[in-house]
C-alpha cells in the first residue's frame, strides 16, 4: 500500500516506517537545490514521527547522489550498522542512519560481504560517498545498542592508507564477513577520494537559493485546511445508457449485446467518457495534496502583503 507525497511521490510503509525509493528521492533531488531537498527531508521526518527509510533493492545503490544533495551541516552524524531482516540469504546486510534535525533517515540497501564484488560495492557505494561528502569524521559504526565506534581510528603512528585500510576491514566485518578483497587498493581509492574531494552540495548561486514561497510550502501543515479547494479541469460527464438508448436497446445493452450499430456507437462514447472520468478522479485525488503546500504558502504571503498594506495606509 502506498500514499502520495507532493514532492517525493509514492510513499510506502515498510520496515516499520514510512519509506521512499532511493531512485525516486534522487530524481527529485536533481531538480532542486540542496537547501530545498534538505528541507523536504526534514518535513517528511516531522510528519512521520521522526523516522523514514530510503530504500534500494540493489547492492550498488546510488547513495552518492542522495548524500551530496543533503546539506553537509544538516547531518548531525551517521551510523553504519548490520541488519538481519533484509536478506535471509546472507548473515547480515549493512544500513546507515542519517541523523537530521527532525529525525533519523535509515538508508537500506543490499550492502553485504557475500563475495569480493559485494565487498567492493560496500567501499564504492557506501564508504566513498561518505568520504566524498566530507562526512567520514561524523560517521560511526554501531555494533549494538550499547556499543559504537568512530569510523576513523587515527593515531600519530598511522598513515592515511593504514587508517583507510582499517576502516574498510572493520566495515566489512560489521556485515559478519571476513574481508577477501585487496584492501590496499581500495584504501588508495578512499585516500584519492578524500584528497580530491569535490565541494559538497548543489550550486549555491542566488538562482538556486530557497525562495520564501518554497520554504513556506515545505512547512505547510500535513492535512489541507477546510478553506482549500484544489484547481481542477472540468469533470467529464459519463453519459447514462437510460438517457441515450431506447428501451429495446437498453435491454440489449444490459445483456451485453453490443453488435447493434447504435449500441456500438454509444458504447464507444461511453467508454471514452468513463476513462476520462477515472483519469479526472485520479487528478483530483493527487491535486489535493500536490497543490495544498503551494496554496498554504500563497495564503501566508498574501496575508503578509495585506498586513503590510494596512500598516502603510494607517
Amino acid at each position: 500500500m502506498s500514499d502520495k507525497d507532493f514532492f517525493f511521490g509514492d510513499i510506502f510503509h515498510e520496515y516499520n516506517s514510512t519509506a521512499v525509493a532511493l531512485s525516486a528521492a534522487n530524481k527529485m533531488a536533481a531538480k532542486v537545490s540542496s537547501d530545498y531537498f534538505t528541507v523536504q527531508l526534514n518535513r517528511l521526518l516531522r510528519n512521520n514521527g521522526g523516522k523514514i527509510s530510503i530504500i534500494s533493492s540493489v547492492s550498488h545503490p546510488d547513495f552518492d547522489t542522495f548524500l551530496q544533495r543533503i546539506k553537509n551541516e544538516a547531518i548531525g552524524f551517521i551510523e553504519i550498522y548490520p541488519r538481519t531482516d533484509i536478506n535471509e540469504n546472507v548473515d547480515a546486510t549493512l544500513a546507515c542512519d542519517l541523523f537530521l534535525t527532525e529525525g533519523v533517515i535509515s538508508v537500506i540497501a543490499q550492502w553485504c560481504g557475500r563475495t569480493e564484488n559485494r565487498e567492493e560495492e560496500i567501499v564504492d557505494t557506501l564508504l566513498i560517498p561518505i568520504h566524498s561528502a566530507a562526512l567520514e569524521k561524523k560517521t560511526y559504526l554501531r555494533f549494538d545498542e550499547e556499543k559504537t565506534e568512530a569510523l576513523l581510528i587515527e593515531d600519530r603512528e598511522s598513515t592515511p592508507l593504514h587508517v583507510y585500510a582499517n576502516e574498510i576491514k572493520r566495515v566489512i566485518r560489521l556485515s559478519k564477513t571476513d574481508p577477501s578483497i585487496d584492501i590496499s587498493t581500495k584504501a588508495k581509492d578512499l585516500e584519492l577520494t578524500t584528497s580530491n574531494r569535490r565541494s559538497h552540495g548543489y550550486d549555491d548561486t542566488p538562482a538556486n537559493k530557497l525562495t520564501k514561497r518554497e520554504y513556506l510550502a515545505s512547512r505547510a501543515p500535513e492535512n489541507p485546511q477546510p478553506w482549500f479547494k484544489p484547481q481542477l479541469p472540468p469533470m467529464p460527464i459519463v453519459p447514462k445508457p437510460e438517457d441515450n438508448l431506447s428501451e429495446e436497446q437498453l435491454n440489449e445493452w444490459c445483456l451485453g449485446n453490443f453488435e447493434i450499430a447504435e449500441i456500438a456507437s454509444f458504447r464507444e462514447v461511453y467508454e471514452k467518457a468513463y476513462i476520462a472520468h477515472k483519469d479526472w478522479e485520479r487528478i483530483k485525488a493527487s491535486a489535493k495534496y500536490a497543490q495544498w503546500p503551494w496554496a498554504w504558502a500563497d495564503a501566508v504571503l498574501n496575508a503578509e502583503a495585506t498586513n503590510l498594506a494596512k500598516e502603510l495606509n494607517a
